[in-house]
Parts: structure tokens; C-alpha cells; sequence
């Protein structure tokens, strides 16, 4: 049986897939009193949980890639897992925590592609003031407290042990220790801002729906999967949707608003006959109108890079409310340039927390795993490519919506990504170079890799890197700012019917 609703005054938030900008506009909708609005949410809540366990569990999509057998060569399957939250609060309740907003330049440049100024970095900049509730004192003491907001929904706050040795190592290597990344310190190394504040994970759900679950015109729907977007004469009326009990219908006065994330999002726009129309066609999907939805796919792409330490640490002077103890680098080999190449994360290990990483999150060989669990304890570092430029695509199997899209991530397919990334490695490697990492014996761990090529040359880590990479789950670009949607990232050539998520992104931000 097929159910009708219809809300006067409706805006319709499409979440079959949720994330973090569906949560938070969820909330911010439901300020309008004079507007019903309803989130369509396939999840269930849950509380904060580990961050390595909930991977390929009932809390993720379990989407994956096809066959990548040519990079990522000392996985466990010849494929990537790309890991979606599906829950409350989508992929913000199951990543990492480490907080970061991207550099102006990458605002300036979507307001170029949009040839709109509202993108720009100094009108983006008090909405992420708005937003945060910065709890650290060390930088609300600081020149850089005016970067920061202290009355936002989301919490914020930074790890805060004492990694000083570890800073000056970096400093004789040129890399300055900075309180805060912002615009007067684009570059250095510091302690990570994590989204977590009084001890509990601030995902969007937290920060964003707990204050306005109990508006009277805010109505979530959980396990509910939203087939397709009705459009009648180029005009969102509606969207149909399965749930426990059938299909239902619900009509919007208003809009309809798409925050599916950058799989779902297109994959919802082609099943309603947006997208390139051959691919529609061959699917026997009716073209609506013709957009290069599903392209320009792409993701930061990682390095890992494994130090064991000879010599103990002492590892309770890091025991901090945070899960592991990080710092965070941006690194520019320029050193006059004002963003930076690439960025790195350096985690303090114990074996433990090494071999979960290893098995749950990277995902690398057992045999990998099991080496590196009986050394000693470790520094985890990830390289990470601020600035990809390999691409892939969103395709769909069939007009079928319950069946996942096939995905092709296209990690490394762009040769220049390999060639910085083999720079990147290169420079953070001189840290073996200095008088921190002799005395604590620390060694980049390599027997892993079956890489026989000289230590340090060309061919070794080119090796190193196809063998270490992984992606960083930035997923961004499906329904790209200028030719998916505009820059009121309202769908090109279709009224009443935006996207909003990271798929509308043109390039990651850094």
C-alpha cells in the first residue's frame, strides 16, 4: 500500500545516506517555526563508541570499490572499503574526531568555479566561528582565539600532552610548532583539535539534533530509504521512500533538499533521472535532465608510514581524554607559500593500539599486522595529499534503488599524485635525521612491505606507497558547485531541489 503525506509550508531534508551537513541542517530548518520539516534517516542512534570497531558493522554502508589490485598492494582484499556512517550524526559518528576547516585558498577558488563571493574564505570564516565551542585555553589566551568561536554547537578541544621533543625535532627540520592553524600560521605542527568535547564524541547529531529534537516541526524518520525524487515539469513536489511499513509519499510545499552524501547523493539524482543521459538511457531511466552527476569523485589520499621506538617512552605522561595521543603537521615545501602540500598525523602507539589500527581501520595482511604487533612501541604516521588530482566515478548497477552504486575511487590514477606523494614521504622521512629519533632508537619499519628495492631509492618507495596507501574518507565532488548544481547549490535545471554535502564540493578542501 502506498501512503501520501503532504506538510504545508515543507521542506523535505533526503537522508538515506547521512551526513554531517544533513544533520546540521536539519536543526537549523527547524528554527523556522512556520516550516515543517522532515529528515529521512536510514540509521540507528548510538552513543560514541571506539573509532577503529565500527567499520564494516551494522553502523556503516559497507560500500566498496571494484578490484584495485594495482595500488594498495599489502591489504587484506583487493578492494577499498569506503566507510559510511549509517547511523545519527552519519560519518561524524564513526571518523576519526580530528577537527580541521580547509585554507581560504580553497574557499577563494569556489567562489572562482561559482563566480560567486559568498564562497570566499572571509564570508565562509564566521559561520565556523559560529559554529565551534573551543574549550582550549591555550588558544582562547592566544592572538588566534579570534579564529575560534566558544558559543557553537560543536565542541572542540585539544590533546594536550606534552610532545615537546617531538616539536623541537621537527623544528630543526624547518617546521615550526604553532598554537593554532589559521590565517597568520598556515604551516607548523601543533596538538589536535578533536570534535570532542566533556568526553563524548561530537558527531552533528550530538552538537546539532539533541537541542532541537524536541521542536514540534522537526520529524525524523529512521530505516527509512528514499527511492527517488518525484519531479513534475522540472519541479521537486516530493520524495518516495520505503519503510517498515511500505512505500510512503511525502509531498513538499517548498523544497526538497538532498544531503545523501557524495555516494548516495548522486546515486538518488540518477535513479530520478538526473544525470548523463547515455548512462540513464542504458539503465531505462527517463532523462530528466542531462548533468554530469556521479563524476569528479575524489578523496585525500594517505601514506602510512610505520617508526618503531627502541628505546620505551614513557606512555602514561600521554594519557590524555582524547583516544590516542595525535599531533598534526602542514607541511608546504615552499616554505613562502601560505597552504600547505601535504599534512601529517602523528599518533604515539602502544602495540596495541597499533595492531587495531592495523586489522580494523587500514586493513593491511594479517602477516603485516602480526610483524608489526611484536616490535616495540611506535610513532604512526599518515601522509596525507592535501591536493589530489585523480578522479573517479559514481555509476549506477541498475534502476534498482536498493542495490549499491559500483564505485571506481580512482586513488593514484593521475601520475602526478604518486610523484608528489613519493616527495612527501621523502621529506617527512628526514625526522630519522635527527638527534630526537637517535636517542629513542626510533627506525622506519619497512620488512612488511616485500618492497626489494635499495632502501630510499626511487623504485623502493614507489613500492612503499603502493603498498602503505589508503584513503582518507574526505569523499568529496559528485555533484559538483558549477556543473550539478549552482553555487545556492540548488540542482542545475530542476527548481524546488538542492544538494547539500560534501558531494557539491569541486576539490576537498585542504
Amino acid at each position: 500500500m502506498e501512503h501520501i503525506y503532504s506538510l504545508k509550508g515543507s521542506k523535505l531534508m533526503q537522508l538515506d545516506e547521512v551526513r554531517d551537513l544533513g544533520v546540521i541542517n536539519d536543526a537549523k530548518l527547524s528554527y523556522e517555526k512556520h516550516v515543517d520539516h522532515i529528515a529521512k534517516k536510514a540509521n540507528k542512534a548510538m552513543y560514541p563508541a571506539t573509532i577503529m570497531y565500527l567499520k564494516d558493522t551494522k553502523f556503516d554502508w559497507n560500500l566498496t570499490t571494484g578490484f584495485e589490485d594495482s595500488v594498495a598492494t599489502c591489504h587484506r582484499n583487493p578492494y577499498f572499503e569506503m566507510t559510511g556512517g549509517k547511523m545519527l550524526g552519519g560519518s561524524s559518528s564513526l571518523n576519526f574526531h580530528i577537527y580541521g576547516r580547509g585554507y581560504p585558498e580553497d574557499y577563494n577558488s569556489w567562489a572562482e568555479i561559482t563566480k560567486d563571493d559568498a564562497w570566499k574564505w572571509e564570508n565562509v570564516l564566521p559561520y565556523f566561528i559560529k559554529s565551534e565551542r573551543l574549550t582550549d585555553p591555550k588558544i582562547l589566551n592566544s592572538p588566534a582565539k579570534i579564529y575560534h568561536g566558544v558559543e557553537g554547537n560543536l565542541g572542540v578541544s585539544r590533546d594536550t600532552f606534552d610532545a615537546s621533543d617531538f616539536l623541537d625535532a621537527m623544528k630543526t627540520l624547518g617546521h615550526e610548532s604553532v598554537v593554532d592553524i589559521n590565517d597568520d600560521t598556515p604551516l607548523g605542527y601543533m596538538n589536535a583539535l578533536f570534535t570532542i568535547a566533556d568526553g563524548v564524541r561530537q558527531s552533528s547529531a550530538h552538537a546539532y539534533l539533541t537541542p532541537a529534537k524536541n521542536r514540534p516541526n522537526l520529524h525524523v524518520l529512521k530505516n527509512t530509504l528514499v527511492h527517488k525524487i518525484i519531479i513534475e515539469n522540472k519541479n521537486a513536489v516530493g520524495v518516495e521512500v520505503l519503510t517498515k511499513n511500505g512505500v510512503v509519499t511525502l509531498k513538499a510545499d517548498k523544497e526538497v533538499i538532498v544531503s545523501a552524501g557524495t555516494f548516495g547523493s548522486p546515486k538518488l539524482l540518477m535513479l530520478s533521472g538526473i544525470g548523463p543521459k547515455e548512462r540513464l538511457l542504458s539503465k531505462g531511466i527517463d532523462v530528466i535532465e542531462d548533468l554530469p552527476v556521479g563524476k569528479n569523485l575524489h578523496d585525500h589520499v594517505v601514506v602510512t608510514m610505520i617508526y618503531k621506538m627502541n628505546k620505551s617512552i614513557d606512555f602514561e605522561s600521554f594519557v590524555t581524554d582524547h583516544p590516542v595521543p595525535a599531533l598534526v603537521g602542514y607541511v608546504a615545501l615552499d616554505k613562502c607559500q601560505k597552504f600547505p602540500d601535504y599534512q601529517t598525523q602523528n599518533y604515539f602507539a602502544h602495540p596495541e593500539v597499533l595492531i587495531s589500527y592495523c586489522s580494523f581501520e587500514a586493513r593491511y595482511r594479517p602477516e603485516i599486522c602480526d610483524n608489526l604487533y611484536y616490535q616495540k612501541n611506535h610513532l604512526v604516521v599518515q601522509v596525507v595529499h592535501l591536493n589530489p588530482k585523480s578522479r573517479g566515478d559514481i555509476l549506477l548497477k541498475n534502476s534498482n534503488p536498493i542495490d549499491k552504486p559500483i564505485i571506481k575511487v580512482g586513488y593514484l590514477t593521475n601520475k602526478n599524485d604518486i610523484e608528489d606523494l613519493l616527495t612527501y614521504v621523502e621529506d617527512y622521512n628526514r625526522i630519522v635525521n635527527t638527534s630526537y629519533f637517535n636517542n629513542i632508537g626510533g627506525e622506519l619499519v619497512t620488512d612488511h612491505t616485500n618492497c626489494k628495492a635499495e632502501f630510499g631509492s626511487r623504485k623502493f618507495w614507489m613500492c612503499y606507497i603502493h603498498c602503505m596507501m589508503n584513503g582518507v574518507r574526505h569523499f568529496s565532488g559528485t555533484c559538483k558547485m558549477g556543473s550539478v548544481v549552482d553555487s545556492k547549490l540548488r540542482v542545475i535545471g530542476v527548481n524546488r531541489l538542492r544538494v547539500v554535502d560534501a558531494s557539491v564540493m569541486p576539490q576537498v578542501v585542504r
